[in-house]
């Protein structure tokens, strides 16, 4: 099943239409999906613009000083065993 379910009809002038098909096909792309496109865009959704700029700031950051897979591997199981099970709590 398609994830898109809602229709709806825009009135466009003839050269508002020209130029999508025009774009469309330059695109390969139909018409809906730059429609789609245009619209996530001017309108995004709420929660995209933090997570855009939160993407941002970790793609500009340097090489971090990160351990070897030994050491982070070690870490991880060492908090594991010291953070209390949550059905360990429910018991």
């Amino acid at each position: 099943m398609s994830k898109y379910n809602k229709r709806t009809q825009v009135l466009l002038s003839e050269e508002q239409y020209e130029r999508l098909m025009r774009e469309a096909k330059q695109r390969g792309a139909s018409l809906g999906s730059l429609i789609r496109d245009a619209l996530d865009e001017t309108y995004p959704a709420p929660d995209y613009e933090r997570k855009k700029k939160a993407l941002e700031k970790i793609l500009a950051m340097e090489e971090l000083p990160v351990p070897d897979w030994e050491t982070m591997e070690e870490e991880i199981l060492t908090m594991h065993d010291w953070c209390p099970d949550e059905r360990d709590e429910q018991a």
